[in-house]
């Protein structure tokens, strides 16, 4: 399985929030493509700006995770454990096997 940590995509999908199923529709054909099968969505926050205002960058980015995985199910899953992954991965391969 290939896992991407390094990335901007929640920034964009805040950028993009206006928009309708943004990470559907920028960046999980490319995702798929590229054979991606674990993607590592960081946060990011700029203190420097404020306490106050890297708190709303943050819950901005959670909220657009969450809306990506909301729109997408049984494509995109959060992962919350070492055994989720080992779930989700046994799931997908089976998929795989039987398209």
């Amino acid at each position: 399985m290939i896992a991407d940590a390094h990335n901007d995509l929640l920034a964009e999908l805040v950028h993009r929030r206006a928009e309708e199923r943004p990470f559907e529709r920028y960046w999980l054909p490319n995702l798929v493509a590229g054979g991606v099968g674990l993607q590592v969505c960081p946060l990011y926050a700029d203190v420097e700006q404020g306490s106050e205002r890297a708190l709303a960058e943050g819950l901005a980015q959670t909220t657009a995770f969450r809306r990506a995985v909301a729109e997408c199910p049984g494509r995109v899953a959060q992962v919350y454990t070492c055994a989720d992954l080992d779930r989700l991965a046994v799931q997908w391969q089976h998929r795989l096997l039987h398209h």
